[in-house]
């Protein structure tokens, strides 16, 4: 089947108000493509006539992740699927998140069940957070840096926005990324001499202090939530991938999104000349994303509760993932960075984990 008969179909059945859409032609761009695991692409749509005034989209993303076709997604570590991501957008969509001054979503129009793959609008945005919190750490100018600043009180207010919106999935715990943890801990001890010695006492103690401090209660979250899946454009900020959407308490979002901007931030300046930077260096760094990080928590506060402690136990967990894989994913360069910021991290929570 063309693809241009493909989108339409799919569009005509999924959404209601573009059942009458005419797509004459497209044009496609590859904007991800991982073998075996997932394929985005962003068509440019032509349509038949005149169809001034109809409101079509100009463009829209089609994706498709390995495990979908036909199978109503595959449940993974950091998400559940197409068709999980395809609903939970709906859901989103009619919650009226769709319309809120605080953050961009897109609007999903349709999953082919036959081929697995997600329809949706696109969203504005030049570059990520990701890119733009490089980008500022780079260049180290006042202006750079005021920007990303705003740029982080708005995605708090965005992230508040989401979590509040009432929409209900399936519950994520923070025993559950634990046992995670856990795992990977056991599959690089073999390669990694006494790994699991060290850490089981630390990990024991964690999940005492995870005992002594209750969850709250879930709301709805992203579950990926990183730099790398917000979007910028002219001020705003727009979230994208909502394959892993779940129900969560609060501090698991901020806890990722923490912990992945200070491994982001850590690594920046240092390339392939210059594999180590020095402890000074580290420390000054390390310093200005924990700031960043905790600028970006107190504005998630101003319009929103969140239990500190618990986003210290999530955080904890993820920044112990992030050391995990420089051996894992080895990449030794890492190692040092990642351990500086698990240390500061561990001081400034007075998490009593540190031996």
């Amino acid at each position: 089947m063309r693809a241009w008969a493909l989108l339409e179909e799919t569009i005509r059945a999924g959404t209601l108000h573009y059942a009458d859409i005419r797509i004459a032609a497209c044009t496609p761009t590859v904007a991800q493509y991982q073998p075996g695991r997932r394929c985005t692409v962003v068509y440019r749509l032509e349509y038949g006539g005149d169809a001034r005034g109809s409101g079509w989209p100009e463009a829209v993303v089609a994706k498709a992740n390995a495990g979908d076709e036909g199978s109503g997604g595959a449940i993974g570590r950091g998400g559940f699927g197409g068709r999980h991501a395809y609903a939970a957008m709906r859901r989103l969509w009619q919650s009226g998140l769709g319309r809120s001054p605080a953050v961009t979503i897109a609007e999903p129009l349709g999953f082919s069940s036959d081929l697995g793959v997600l329809i949706q609008t696109t969203v504005p945005g030049e570059k990520t957070l990701r890119s733009f919190l490089k980008q500022a750490l780079a260049r180290g100018t006042s202006e750079d840096r005021e920007a990303l600043r705003e740029l982080l009180a708005r995605t708090a207010r965005g992230l508040a926005a989401l979590h509040g919106c009432g929409v209900r999935g399936p519950v994520v715990t923070w025993a559950q990324d634990m046992a995670e943890l856990r795992d990977r801990v056991a599959r690089l001890t073999p390669w990694v001499p006494g790994l699991h010695d060290a850490l089981e006492a630390p990990l024991s103690r964690l999940e005492a202090l995870a005992a002594e401090s209750p969850p709250q209660a879930p709301v709805p979250s992203h579950r990926s939530f990183r730099p790398t899946q917000i979007l910028v454009h002219a001020g705003r900020v727009a979230f994208i991938d909502f394959d892993g959407f779940c129900e969560a308490e609060p501090a698991m979002d901020l806890a990722r999104f923490r912990a992945t901007a200070k491994n982001i931030g850590i690594r920046v300046g240092v390339d392939e000349a210059e594999q180590e930077r020095s402890p000074a260096w580290l420390l000054a760094r390390a310093a200005e994303v924990d700031r960043l990080c905790d600028l970006f928590l107190s504005e998630y506060e101003r319009v929103a509760s969140v239990s500190r402690v618990r986003v210290a136990l999530w955080e904890t967990v993820y920044l112990l993932m992030h050391t995990l894989n420089s051996w894992r994913k080895v990449k030794p360069e890492t190692l040092a960075g990642n351990i500086l910021c698990l240390e500061r991290h561990l001081r400034q929570s007075t998490l009593p984990l540190l031996g």
